[in-house]
């Protein structure tokens, strides 16, 4: 099977775990007297879960061993994006600031870093961003998964 089937699989796998779940939730407990019948057993419903948990294990653990050699790549994209998202709440203000409930008075800010120093550091990292997924893409279309 190849990588990309993988990740499939497993984001079915986890759609299907959240389902059941919901499922479980929902007709666990019913009020027996307006429902005298539940469309899902509870407990049958928690084998499935228990069933499909043991496929998402089985599936992430060889997609962790497929990926080995990429690791690396895989833990720079995650890191890169959580970069770029906590940069564009960064604040470039400067200038006066209105008033605020927790202060009064003329209040006046400069940033270190400008809007546009930040927008082109986001849009370099973005750039790497998309290279290395490119990258991951091609190994999940090639790579095999091992046992």
């Amino acid at each position: 099977m190849k990588m990309k089937h993988a990740l499939k699989k497993k984001n079915v796998l986890i759609g299907n775990i959240n389902t059941e779940f919901y499922r479980l939730k929902k007709y666990n407990t019913v009020d027996i007297l307006n429902e005298n019948t539940r469309p899902y057993q509870p407990k049958e419903t928690l084998k499935k879960i228990r069933v499909l948990t043991d496929e998402l294990v089985e599936i992430k653990t060889r997609i962790q061993k497929t990926n080995r050699p990429i690791h690396h790549k895989v833990f720079r994209l995650s890191e890169l994006k959580n970069l770029v998202e906590k940069l564009k709440e960064l604040s470039c203000d400067n200038g006066k600031v209105e008033e605020s409930y927790s202060y009064r008075g003329d209040k006046y800010v400069v940033s270190d870093i400008g809007i546009q120093e930040r927008d082109r550091i986001v849009e370099e990292l973005s750039l790497e961003i998309d290279e290395i997924q490119d990258e991951l893409d091609q190994w999940n279309h090639v790579a095999e998964l091992v046992d």
